[in-house]
């Protein structure tokens, strides 16, 4: 979209703070593909199908409302249930705004490109389990049942076991974290609103506003920053989508993979542990 790209480097980022005030890679907003979409639309498509499928899951399954922890198969549900009323949602606002899902997906990747892009979640992780300590350990102190109820509770990687139930709750979790979580978030948040918010205001406050909204959203926000940071420079730098969803699979399949190796052993659960 005439966009310029920062790398994912510390000189990318000055670059992307350095260039806050300035109204780089805007196209004429009647030249653009996204000229009918509203960001503010995207936001509330998310909340409100995120509050329609808990409305559906504690009508199915009331007893899930009360302890979502201990009916993992009705969480698995009530997150796919979600992603896919999201998904549908969004792809019925872009074709209504007649933005062109050939241009929001970009062109073709090479293999060896999308592995350097996924190699990128490795540090990300570390970062993110690093931060996530750095911020929950000092508010446990002021907040110590929200930091129980918010982190320690209901781990998505939790491994269980007890039968063809658990073992389809195992299932559908992950496929839930790994593939539906990256493939539709990365298409509302990146697709959409990163396109959307760089073409009126700019690359530089399109990834800024874009990668807020995306923090803001999971449970640890500065981890959540950084990672919108570098989805959004994925996405732009390769100019096809299908690089901040590789990056955005590995990264929840790592943190999926290690919450699950590490469930029952060594995983806080308590906040002394923690």
């Amino acid at each position: 979209y005439g966009f310029t790209p920062p790398r994912l480097t510390l000189s990318g980022l000055a670059k992307v703070v350095g260039a806050w005030s300035r109204e780089e890679g805007i196209l004429p907003m009647d030249c653009s593909p996204f000229f009918g979409l509203r960001g503010r639309t995207v936001l509330v498509l998310v909340l409100a199908t995120m509050l329609a499928a808990s409305l559906a899951g504690t009508w199915l399954w009331p007893e899930w409302a009360h302890s979502p922890g201990e009916h993992r198969l009705e969480e698995a549900c009530v997150q796919l249930l979600w992603y896919g009323l999201l998904a549908c949602s969004l792809y019925i606002l872009a074709r209504r705004a007649q933005v062109d899902h050939r241009m929001l997906w970009g062109g073709a990747v090479t293999g060896l490109r999308l592995l350097s892009v996924g190699l990128w979640a490795l540090p990300l992780v570390a970062l993110s389990t690093a931060t996530g300590y750095a911020l929950f350990i000092p508010v446990s102190y002021l907040a110590p049942d929200f930091v129980e109820h918010w982190v320690l509770e209901n781990p998505l990687g939790a491994l269980l076991s007890g039968g063809i139930r658990f073992d389809t709750a195992n299932v559908l979790l992950f496929a839930a974290v790994t593939l539906a979580a990256p493939v539709v978030e990365e298409y509302g948040f990146r697709g959409l609103l990163l396109s959307r918010w760089s073409v009126q205001w700019g690359t530089s406050r399109g990834i800024a506003a874009s990668s807020i909204a995306f923090a803001l959203w999971h449970i640890d926000p500065i981890g959540g920053l950084v990672f919108g940071y570098a989805a959004s420079v994925a996405y732009l730098e390769t100019g096809s989508l299908l690089a901040p969803i590789v990056l955005h699979v590995a990264n929840n399949s790592i943190a999926w993979t290690m919450a699950a190796l590490l469930s029952g052993q060594s995983a806080p659960s308590t906040l002394a542990a923690f």
